[in-house]
Parts: structure tokens; sequence; C-alpha cells
């Protein structure tokens, strides 16, 4: 999926413009959510990215790094980020969010997957979907027992 139809999809989402030059919060998370996936599943650079937005590499940067720093910590937010890049990678429908335990058929193929990846690609893949999915999981949880 290119860098548009990702801005397509996120505006779809949050019903904003994310052109929009405004500092309120739910732009900067729509904007966030939207630089957040294209890094993760485009191979754009930030200079490219801020294209999207009246701004620089600087800004994209910025909105990236609030995006995982601050912004990812809200559960509707890390629910949005899934569901989106879910789409994005065609998986919509794989792996039940409202579902704690997952199929030993499923485990051995994701097993075989990493196998074939580079370090930094691990890495990724631990930091950007495997931690906030484990944290989304973790959220659920503590929502049903409340």
């Amino acid at each position: 999926m290119k860098s548009q139809e990702i801005k397509e999809l996120v505006e779809k989402e949050t019903g904003l413009d994310l052109k929009t030059r405004t500092r309120e919060t739910s732009y900067l998370i729509a904007r966030g959510l939207f630089f957040s996936l294209c890094r993760k599943n485009t191979i754009e650079t930030f200079d490219q990215l801020s294209k999207y937005y009246s701004g620089d590499h600087a800004t994209v940067v910025h909105s990236v790094s609030k995006f995982y720093d601050t912004y990812s910590k809200e559960k509707n937010v890390m629910r949005t980020f899934e569901k989106l890049d879910k789409i994005i990678n065609g998986i919509e429908d794989v792996i039940n969010p409202n579902a704690y335990s997952i199929s030993p058929e499923l485990v051995t193929m994701l097993v075989d997957e990493i196998k074939h990846l580079d370090e930094c690609d691990v890495i990724d893949l631990i930091k950007f979907r495997i931690k906030p999915y484990c944290l989304m999981i973790k959220n659920n949880k503590n929502e049903s027992r409340n």
C-alpha cells in the first residue's frame, strides 16, 4: 500500500483532513498515526513523507517520536493503529484482538517467518508489532476484569 492510500485510510478512520494546520491533539495523533504507519509499511523517507503535511523531515521525525512515546500509551490509539496496520497488511482477520490464545499452527507459521528475517527486522518486529500488540492484549484483559 502506498503512502497516499494510507493517508486516505487514516483520514477515513479519523474523519480528519491531515493537511489541516492545527495543533489540536486529535490532529497530532492522526498525523502521528499516519506517519508511523507509513514508516512501518513503506520505504519512504522522513523527507518524502513531509510532502503530505506542510512541514519538513524534522516535523515527521517529531511526530513519529511523539506518537510512540506518548500517544501509543492510549488504548484507543493503539487499537486504531493495529486495526489500520492489519488492513494495510491484509491480515485484519488473522488474529482476533479479543482472543487471548493463538493456535499452535499460527505460532509455527510465525516462527518460520521470523527465521528468515535479519536482526534489524526482528528488532522492528518486536518493537513495532509484538510489544504494541501485547500492550493491547494486557489492556483488554484489565478492562474485562473491571
